[in-house]
């Protein structure tokens, strides 16, 4: 089951979910090559930024996973994943999956929320590790009670 989700290509999702970013950017991947794929916007943020958005859980679930669909090629991403203040996971995206759309599932830990409330998803730069670090390209998440969205898939 899925709580909520998040598309970064709708703005009206962004709003419904109070997004809020610090140094942030939007951007469309385009690629002439493989037209498919164009006009996915993809969501970051540069050197010392962040973003967040403000999402539902599950009711009567005491486990739930946080889904995050990224762009593999990320230059510099070195960033905390944060529910609630709380750091959940820490992610090293770089380079790891060139020409790539792919999906990490995050364990979110019970103590952290309530089922049903809702809860601070943040992406924060992790500045301590690297002056440099940024927040790698998202492109879509979700929670819910299993992970979820399509495994990674190549262009080539």
């Amino acid at each position: 089951h899925v709580a909520d989700e998040i598309q970064v290509n709708s703005r009206s999702s962004e709003e419904e979910h109070q997004f809020h970013g610090i140094k942030d950017t939007l951007t469309v991947y385009k690629d002439n090559r493989h037209f498919w794929e164009n006009n996915r916007y993809i969501r970051a943020a540069g050197a010392r930024g962040s973003f967040s958005y403000q999402m539902k859980t599950l009711s009567g679930a005491r486990q739930q996973f946080l889904s995050v669909q990224y762009w593999g090629a990320s230059e510099n991403a070195d960033f905390d994943i944060l529910v609630n203040g709380r750091v959940i996971a820490a992610e090293q995206i770089g380079n790891t999956h060139p020409l790539c759309f792919f999906t990490k599932n995050y364990a979110v830990p019970a103590g952290i929320f309530r089922p049903g409330e809702e809860v601070r998803v943040a992406f924060r730069a992790r500045k301590e590790q690297n002056k440099d670090a940024t927040v790698g390209a998202i492109v879509a998440l979700r929670i819910g009670t299993r992970s979820f969205m399509n495994k990674p898939y190549l262009f080539y």
